[in-house]
């Protein structure tokens, strides 16, 4: 004999926990130069300097090289013209932020863009190439695997089914639109209506009250013998009689909701409209 309450023993929907998103495998010293890419105050593009800030980056980028490498700067004839040229080789670099400046600046003072053995000294000509290496030996590369990173992230962050919480709000929602959809058309059945009432029940927004269910359960095993009388009941006859038993249950809360004029509050309580 089959249990009656067929609609309270339907398959039960495990929750699978989501697969942590992918880390950026940058390193801190990676991440820092990320960060220096960006503007900020501060830290703005060489394209945004003002003339005279463009004058004090390029006065600043000579004294730390002068002290980086143990000299004086301004003991030089040709300090005055090698700070006017200066700005202008900056100018090459619009598209920079005055910190990566000063950071290819530094890597280029320790030797990092250097043939083995070579001494270093600071130069303009010098100067240009530590940063043109900077941006395609050293930026480049982790540029474009943080963008990659990126693109991981956000897929991933994608393919994240959403939360129970979220997935109760979405249940109510409809819910509520499908009650907009009967008060306007009072008797309209709504299909694929199965799987949304087993969603309302693992949800805890809505269960069909145990002696309905079995009413309901006991009606369609009835009419199912009534259609086919010599045939012996089959697994699939009765997952096939359960899912008009949901079918029936979803359509028969949200008539019941249209007429008693109501709705389900974000809680997912029954609530009278206003």
């Amino acid at each position: 004999m089959l249990t009656p309450a067929i609609l309270n023993n339907a398959l039960t929907v495990v929750d699978t926990l989501p697969a942590p998103l992918v880390q950026a495998p940058l390193t801190e010293a990676e991440n820092a130069i990320v960060q220096a890419s960006k503007s900020a105050p501060g830290n703005p593009f060489i394209k945004d300097l003002t003339g005279n800030q463009c004058l004090e980056l390029a006065k600043k980028i000579i004294s730390h090289a002068a002290i980086r490498l143990g000299y004086n700067a301004r003991d030089s004839d040709e300090y005055g013209e090698t700070v006017r040229l200066l700005t202008l080789d900056l100018q090459k670099f619009r598209g920079l932020t005055r910190a990566e400046i000063m950071a290819a600046l530094d890597r280029g003072l320790d030797g990092d863009y250097n043939a083995p053995g070579k001494a270093v000294f600071f130069s303009l000509a010098n100067f240009v190439q530590w940063v043109k290496a900077y941006i395609s030996d050293t930026k480049a590369p982790i540029m474009k695997r943080h963008a990659q990173i990126q693109v991981r992230i956000e897929k991933d962050t994608l393919a994240l089914p959403p939360s129970r919480e979220e997935q109760r709000k979405q249940a109510i929602a409809l819910v509520n639109q499908h009650v907009e959809q009967f008060a306007g058309n009072p008797g309209a059945q709504i299909w694929g209506a199965a799987g949304l009432y087993q969603q309302l029940k693992d949800l805890g927004i809505y269960e069909m009250p145990i002696d309905q269910a079995n009413r309901l359960y006991e009606r369609a095993l009835e009419n199912f013998q009534k259609r086919n009388p010599d045939k012996a009941l089959r697994a699939e006859d009765v997952e096939e009689i359960k899912n008009d038993c949901r079918q029936a249950a979803y359509n028969a809360f949200i008539a019941d909701l249209a007429e008693k004029k109501c709705h389900l509050n974000e809680s997912g309580a029954i609530t009278p409209n206003e």
